[in-house]
Order: structure tokens, then C-alpha cells, then sequence
């Protein structure tokens, strides 16, 4: 996500699913298979902050997830905690994994934490008797505050919007104030897309502080290259509004082609070797790859008006012992149901 420019952002179909159990009486138990040992017991107090009774063993990254997020729900005033009845949470996000030849799991790139976040967010609220529309200004904005608060202040907010509105977004940042702009659009007629795990993950926050210490560092080779990057984003964005698929193809090409100037001058690994691997291969066959996210490792997408060549990259890619990922766009965001028993 570059500062003052569009990106295209497509929600694909793997969901987050939180299952919230009103419970009769305090505490509240939040279990995250596969993720957490453990079932975590805590209270909510009244600014939102919770009491953990224990600290459950495993990856615990979701706990601060939720604090962070029942915290800035009540400050903006988004949720009541009197309201909120004591609950057993359960949290499922096993389809953002990939199973490995080691016989585990790799977490893909796609912003699961973005969509547990806005899962949880707005079962939490029907569970409070609101239900706060995806494009109520002021529920997008506290969503992202939520969710950059867990990556140090830093990010950018559109897997936020890919989760809570679905679909093709052309999403961009006010220069001056960073207030996220959100326009839904189509894709156009013919493109199809091919995903690729390298087998290895990528930080978007250990990438967001090289770059930030790239701005800093080498200011004047920042701006160029940003000038750069921009204005093909600004060239996809409009052919995409304007359903040119060809001229958005050139653009996702011209803007990996920018990406590498990039890599080279920041020191940064866009470009793993992983990715330059499947690039090649891509280039082979005419069509154009990029990574996706910070780069450097998770998924690629090869993007093509030619379906038969994307197919003959993917075995090419499969035979050098990469993973093609089953996805699609999801036309639908957030969606919440209430079971009667």
C-alpha cells in the first residue's frame, strides 16, 4: 500500500468464523482450536479492557487481538460492555493455513488477522443488540485503528476494507490525513488469476519497518521510486474502473518491474528468490506476476486473458515444487447469522 495512491485489493474466499455462546454468568472463555492450547478465561471491565484469569499456551497472538479490540470498540463508543453478555468465543481460522510436506501448517498471507478482526468485531456487537453497517465511516475507522494498533500504529487498513466489504476495492489513503477512501469495483471481463505459495512466510511488520527506514534513510530515492510506483497504480486503478483488462494487465507487469528497482534500493527482499523462480516461469508463458502483501515470501498471483496458459503455469510451477492456491474472489464481506436454539 503506497501513500497517497490506490491499490487493488480482492477479497478472496477464505473466512474467519467466530462463534460467540452467550454464557449465564462471568467469565467469559475464548477458545481458538488449533492456536491456542487452552481455553482462556477473563472478564470485560467497563472501558473494555479485560481481566485475564490464566495465560493459555500456544501461539497467543489473538489475545491481544481481542483486548485491543473490545478496548477500542467501547472508546469509540461502538460498543456497550453493560450490554454485552458474559460469552464463550470460539475463533476459527484454519482456512488461512497450508498444510506442508513436514506434515504442519504454514500460515498464507491473507490477511487472517484482519478478518478475525472484523469477524469478531461485529459478532460481538450483535451479541450487544447494534448492527453497525460496513459502510458506517466510523466502524470502518475504528476497525483500523483496532487492527494497526497491533502492528506498532503501522498498516494500512485495506485488508480491513477486503474483509468488511468483499469483492474488487480500489482502496487509497488521504495523503495528508491517511483517512482510508474505499470504491467497489468489478473485475474486468476475461482476467483470470492463478495463486502461489512459495513455502515460506513473509512479516508485513518487519517489512513495514525497512521501509520506513528506507523513507528515512535515502529520501530523495524514496520519492522517485514511489513517484514511480504510483502513478502505474493510479494506471491500473483507472483501467480496472474502466474494465480495460489489457492495460490492467500491462500495469500489474510494469508495477512488479518496479518493484525489483525497489528491492535493489531499499536492500529489502521483494523479490525472494522464490518469487523470482515463479516469475521466470511466468514470464515464459506471457503472463504477468507479482507478489502479494510486503512480498518477499507468502503467495504470488499470476494474472492472464489466456486461461490455458495460466493452467500450463500452473503444472510448471507445481513441477518445481510450489503450491498453487485454490482461490477466488468473494463477492460478499462480512456476513453474521444468528442461530435460535
Amino acid at each position: 500500500m503506497l501513500e497517497g495512491a490506490p491499490a487493488l485489493v480482492m477479497a478472496v474466499d477464505r473466512r474467519a468464523q467466530v462463534r460467540l455462546e452467550p454464557r449465564a454468568q462471568p467469565p467469559c472463555l475464548l477458545r481458538a482450536p488449533g492456536i491456542i492450547a487452552d481455553t482462556a478465561a477473563f472478564t470485560v471491565r467497563g472501558d473494555g479492557s479485560l481481566a485475564w484469569e490464566d495465560t493459555p499456551s500456544g501461539d497467543t497472538d489473538q489475545l491481544p487481538l481481542v483486548a485491543q479490540l473490545l478496548q477500542t470498540l467501547v472508546r469509540q463508543g461502538l460498543l456497550n460492555p453493560s450490554a454485552l453478555p458474559s460469552f464463550a468465543a470460539t475463533l476459527l481460522t484454519q482456512s488461512f493455513f497450508q498444510p506442508t510436506p513436514r506434515g504442519d501448517h504454514e500460515k498464507l498471507g491473507l490477511g487472517s488477522s484482519a478478518a478475525l478482526t472484523v469477524a469478531l468485531a461485529s459478532a460481538l456487537s450483535e451479541l450487544a443488540g447494534v448492527r453497525h453497517e460496513a459502510h458506517d465511516s466510523g466502524w470502518f475507522a475504528a476497525l483500523v485503528e483496532a487492527h494497526r494498533a497491533l502492528q506498532g500504529g503501522h498498516g494500512s487498513g485495506l485488508d480491513i476494507a477486503a474483509s468488511l466489504f468483499g469483492g474488487l476495492l480500489d482502496y487509497r489513503l488521504r495523503a495528508q490525513t491517511s483517512e482510508p477512501q474505499v470504491r467497489e469495483l468489478t473485475l474486468p471481463d476475461g482476467i483470470a488469476a492463478s495463486f502461489v505459495w512459495t513455502g515460506r512466510g513473509a512479516s508485513t511488520h518487519s517489512f513495514l519497518h525497512s521501509f520506513a527506514r528506507w523513507k528515512t534513510s535515502a529520501p530523495a530515492q524514496w520519492r522517485e521510486i514511489m513517484q514511480t510506483l504510483s502513478a502505474i497504480a493510479e494506471s491500473g486503478a483507472e483501467a480496472a474502473r474502466e474494465h480495460d483488462s489489457r492495460r490492467l494487465l500491462e500495469a500489474v507487469s510494469r508495477y512488479a518491474e518496479a518493484l525489483r528497482v525497489l528491492g535493489a534500493a531499499s536492500k529489502m527482499t521483494v523479490f525472494s528468490a522464490e518469487h523470482s523462480e515463479i516469475a521466470a516461469l511466468a514470464g515464459s508463458l506471457g503472463l504477468a506476476y507479482k507478489p502479494c502483501g510486503a512480498g518477499g515470501g507468502d503467495i504470488g498471483v499470476a494474472v492472464s486473458l489466456n486461461r490455458k496458459r495460466l493452467r500450463q503455469f500452473e503444472h510448471a510451477v507445481g513441477t518445481a515444487g510450489y503450491t498453487v492456491v485454490a482461490l477466488r474472489i468473494e463477492d460478499e464481506g462480512v456476513k453474521t447469522q444468528r442461530r435460535v436454539a
